[in-house]
């Protein structure tokens, strides 16, 4: 199964005063058991390419297909494939049970009590949150970390082909961060990813594909190794690279040759000594 973006553009208030352009000329290919990335500036257009692919905004321009076939009802009705996890997991959460919650959408799809109950007591195991324990509990009560975890399991539960994520770890700690990347990694082996995401730590080293926009436009579309050997589009867009890649950087306009850009801290770091112990020599590593 493809989904396919096609020169999608999205214009709000469009015929107004406030016309104003959030998405222009955006195509991409999605595919299951792929990870994509969308990161931008905050404005850039990435919650607002969630909700076009979702069909929650009809795109202005271009078309949305899946398998060749242009889709023109939302992707979010019923048996679609598809699965959207918004920023705020509250809005999400609505049930008096965290197992209630998580089995809406399985019975919502027909499954009966038994088999959507079955379905949700895996989905929160595959996040992390024992069902005998987190199951009976008001999904109200829960920290931020655990209602995200709810909110992705109330839409793993319904098995999409394809799971929209809109900054799946804002506001989480380290811990929290780790967690997350860490399910999503998982599921990326049975589901296609769109990430729409500000840490791009957490994801750049286990992505597919990445598309960088700016102001609604695409200022890169590509895998993550292209972007780590030349992190010029992070720039090009407003927005900074990963530390690890802004230390590379920051050697390679001081001089020192650290070789091909790297994601993996141990190996920068012997680079960076290598190159150190060099200098100090007055050799070339």
């Amino acid at each position: 199964m493809t989904l396919q973006l096609k020169e999608v553009g999205f214009t709000y208030s469009r015929g107004t005063s406030f016309e104003y352009e959030a998405l222009g000329g955006v195509s991409i290919c999605l595919e299951p058991g792929d990870m994509t990335l969308v990161l931008g500036p905050t404005g850039s257009g990435k919650s607002t390419l969630l909700r076009v692919i979702a069909g929650l905004l009809r795109p202005i321009d271009g078309s949305i297909e899946m398998d060749g076939i242009r889709v023109d009802a939302p992707l979010l009705e019923q048996g679609s494939g598809l699965g959207l996890v918004f920023q705020n997991p509250e809005y999400q959460l609505f049930a008096e049970t965290v197992l209630q919650d998580v089995a809406f959408g399985p019975m919502n799809m027909g499954y009966s009590r038994e088999d959507a109950s079955r379905l949700a007591r895996h989905a929160l195991e595959s996040v992390g949150l024992p069902p005998d324990d987190f199951g009976p509990r008001s999904p109200f009560a829960m920290s931020g970390g655990e209602a995200r975890r709810v909110a992705l399991a109330g839409i793993l539960a319904m098995k999409p082909r394809f799971l929209l994520l809109d900054e799946p770890t804002a506001a989480l700690d380290a811990t929290g961060r780790a967690r997350v990347r860490s399910i999503l990694q998982e599921v990326s082996a049975e589901c296609g990813l769109l990430v729409a995401t500000h840490d791009v730590e957490e994801f750049l080293g286990i992505a597919s594909q990445v598309l960088i926009l700016d102001q609604g436009r695409v200022v890169f579309c590509g895998t993550p190794e292209a972007l780590i050997r030349d992190p010029a589009p992070f720039f090009e867009a407003g927005t900074q690279p990963p530390e690890i890649l802004r230390t590379q950087l920051l050697a390679k306009a001081n001089g020192i040759d650290v070789g091909e850009f790297s994601l993996d801290p141990g190996t920068v770091a012997v680079r960076l000594l290598a190159a150190r112990s060099a200098s100090r020599r007055g050799t070339t590593p």
